[in-house]
């Protein structure tokens, strides 16, 4: 699979899925624990509104959803929550993250208008077709 696509098709791939979770998350209104020059293109970490908390985001997307979603590890635990975007993932799949998460926020009280993640995702994708 990986020999068919190409190492170079790969890495670029991982890159434009970074910049897809990244922008759809800032439209959001959350905030990203690393700054654009140390980002990760296997995983985004982002850090969850106070007065809800990552593991209260966690569980609902895994109990409603089926998503499951890392935590934060030692002093980030119940404060970050992870987003995979490596490996066998496709863009579809982030689209049904990024929506779920919306109706997620939503759900536990957070200000957001339903699809503005989803749409700045799509947006993204659309000049990659």
């Amino acid at each position: 699979m990986m020999l068919e696509e190409g190492i170079e098709n790969i890495l670029n791939r991982h890159l434009r899925y970074r910049k897809l979770v990244r922008l759809s998350i800032r439209e959001m209104g959350l905030e990203l624990l690393a700054p654009d020059s140390n980002a990760s293109t296997a995983v985004t970490s982002v850090i969850a509104p106070k007065n809800i908390g990552a593991n209260a985001i966690r569980k609902v997307m895994l109990d409603d959803f089926n998503i499951a979603l890392a935590g934060g590890q030692q002093s980030l635990e119940g404060s970050v929550f992870r987003i995979g975007h490596l490996g066998y993932v496709r863009e579809l799949d982030l689209l049904s993250v990024l929506a779920a998460l919306e109706m997620t926020l939503v759900k536990l009280g957070f200000d957001l208008e339903l699809g503005l993640g989803v749409k700045k995702a799509q947006e993204i994708l659309y000049e990659f077709i």
